[in-house]
């Protein structure tokens, strides 16, 4: 290659990085000049980017538990949580549902104990709400950590049929 070819060439690289350090214009001053689709458009983008109350639990859980998924956690996971495009991690998703397991035990456990200390306190023997049905409230905790943990799941078959 001779001196004339490297200075033609060096003057259209030239060119070129200074049409890409300069574009022909601005994004951000032509904003009003949007259609009204796109406009729309740009809100349900800037709305489904805004964190969900289950991902605000799983993050508040996780500061509070801070669990490791495993492996089979992962696997199990990560796949619903890429295709939803949410900010969690599989040891969120732990934390957050043996979070709720705890408080949904507690409370289970705060319910039995008034139900019996108001039954002996009114003289009622076995409680004012029966065992048996004190036995099948006591499932919901259980439930309800099973729903947190495969919640992501759920979405994702759902996000998987809508689309299709």
């Amino acid at each position: 290659m001779d001196e004339d070819q490297e200075e033609r060439l060096d003057e259209i690289l030239d060119d070129i990085d200074k049409d890409i350090e300069m574009p022909p214009y601005d994004n951000n001053s032509n904003k009003e000049n949007f259609s009204r689709r796109y406009k729309e458009y740009r809100q349900e983008e800037a709305h489904s980017r805004e964190r969900s109350s289950y991902e605000k639990l799983c993050y508040q859980m996780a500061s509070i538990l801070g669990l490791k998924g495993g492996e089979s956690v992962k696997n199990k996971l990560n796949p619903a949580i890429n295709l939803l495009g949410w900010e969690i991690t599989p040891g969120m998703v732990l934390s957050a549902s043996v979070g709720v397991f705890i408080i949904g035990f507690f409370s289970w456990i705060s319910l039995l104990i008034l139900n019996y200390s108001l039954a002996s306190t009114l003289g009622i023997s076995g409680g004012i709400i029966p065992l048996s049905l004190m036995l099948i409230i006591g499932i919901i905790p259980i439930a309800t950590a099973v729903y947190t943990f495969y919640k992501q799941v759920y979405a994702a078959k759902i996000k998987v049929i809508e689309s299709s």
